[in-house]
């Protein structure tokens, strides 16, 4: 709710599709993980490690169910 979705399922699924896990799995990968990342901001690792997508996955799936306008 805090990042801006309204159901925790839709978010879950989307952050699965572009990351390729889950966020309490990634939550405990990172958690064992201790160094110097650290130091670095957040937002740059996360740029670091996304998929490397012309369009979101929500766009994606509009696209495939036939709803092809341009925003």
């Amino acid at each position: 709710m805090q990042v801006g979705w309204e159901s925790v399922g839709t978010f879950g699924r989307t952050f699965r599709d572009i990351l390729g896990e889950s966020p309490t799995g990634m939550r405990r990968r990172l958690k064992g993980e201790v160094g110097f990342l650290e130091l670095v901001p957040y937002c740059f690792i996360s740029a670091a490690e996304r998929p490397h997508l012309k369009i979101a996955v929500s766009e994606k799936r509009r696209r495939i169910k036939g709803d092809s306008r341009e925003e």
